[in-house]
């Protein structure tokens, strides 16, 4: 069931194989980006 929700942590968590490591203190994951484009390209192909 967790892996059919995409819950890693959820899996490992059941059958007792998680690994924790606690906050890194690095910005890896801290980058989002989004990416808008003008109406007209709504088409495009």
């Amino acid at each position: 069931m967790a892996l059919d929700n995409n819950d890693a942590h959820g899996f490992f968590a059941a059958i007792d194989g998680q690994i924790v490591t606690g906050p890194t203190l690095t910005n890896v994951n801290d980058f989002r980006a989004m990416l808008v484009l003008p109406p007209e390209w709504a088409g495009w192909s």
